[in-house]
């Protein structure tokens, strides 16, 4: 999709804020017309508004009633058409060749019909529609209008919020945008070896782990000293008490390995060559942002 004509209106709201009324009125009412919805990038524009917002550009407050009344005007329009049409509209394209645009929005509907008005408005795959199988089903206009309304405004406000939040902390963001990205970067890479580890390490010994638990069995049963306590404490008549015995190993060498590391600190007398670059990578990840969540983490327990 050509971004141009996008790039376009995001600069003559910026241009003209008072005007800039009138066409976000029209984004959220093209994302919530019939058909229309599911073509109109509602998401990034609103997006790029709500920055606009938290620069000072744009008034909030206006923004969002605009948005909203423009999201409550295109519904209402979409249940106009499908109490008009009713079921006729699945023999109009495009649902007469993808029937499943409507057949989405009608099971969430059929479970709970004020329910579904405010769940579809934050999914854009059903936004479009399910105020027109509203109208299709003849769900009460008044019942109708009092969703639509709650819907509505609450998704004028979600949606423009993300963008609000990122324009007011813009210089701060932008001031620590590398870092950010480092620390972002290093999260996902640790994640995605975890993930792999986890994942892999699984399957390789999960056709393994029997025999070795078995051999090791058979070994400690043979054991002179061993063997009176692994038939006592492994009994094949519980098949839980191989897994509690193995936790039980597993935490006893943890702290066995807790324990060395503590003995080596204290014996070194001052923060390791270890502690001391963590801790200087750490102030030079730094940023204003994550300040008040580290310290808050930070106090836990104190």
């Amino acid at each position: 999709m050509d971004a141009s004509w996008i790039e376009a209106t995001l600069a003559w709201i910026a241009a003209h804020p008072v005007l800039a009324g009138a066409v976000i009125f029209l984004i959220a009412f093209c994302d919530a017309v019939i058909i229309l919805g599911a073509i109109v990038p509602a998401l990034p524009l609103l997006f790029a508004v709500g920055v606009f917002i938290g620069l000072g550009q744009i008034s909030g407050p206006y923004a969002v009633a605009a948005a909203a009344l423009g999201a409550f005007a295109g519904d209402g329009i979409s249940y106009w058409v499908g109490r008009r049409w009713g079921d006729r509209l699945r023999g109009v394209w495009p649902f007469s060749r993808y029937p499943q645009l409507l057949d989405r929005g009608e099971n969430l509907f059929r479970r709970n019909a004020f329910k579904s008005i405010l769940v579809a408005r934050y999914v854009g795959a059903i936004r479009p529609f399910v105020p027109a199988i509203a109208g299709m089903m003849k769900m009460p206009f008044p019942r109708y209008l009092q969703a639509s309304g709650i819907a509505s405004i609450s998704w004028a406000v979600l949606f423009l919020a993300p963008g609000w939040v990122l324009g007011e902390a813009y210089d701060t963001v932008a001031a620590v945008a590398g870092r950010l990205v480092v620390v972002l970067g290093l999260l996902l890479v640790s994640l995605g070896l975890a993930w792999a580890i986890v994942l892999y390490g699984y399957r390789w010994s999960a056709s393994r782990m029997d025999s070795w638990l078995a051999r090791l069995l058979a070994w400690s049963q043979r054991h002179p000293t061993l063997g009176r306590y692994s038939v006592s404490v492994f009994d094949p008549a519980r098949r839980e008490s191989v897994p509690l015995a193995m936790l039980a190993l597993m935490l006893l060498l943890l702290g066995w390995g807790w324990f060395a590391l503590l003995m080596v600190v204290v014996a070194h007398g001052e923060p390791l060559s270890l502690d001391l670059w963590v801790h200087q990578t750490m102030l030079a990840l730094r940023n204003p942002l994550a300040d008040h969540p580290m310290a808050a983490l930070a106090s836990l327990g104190a």
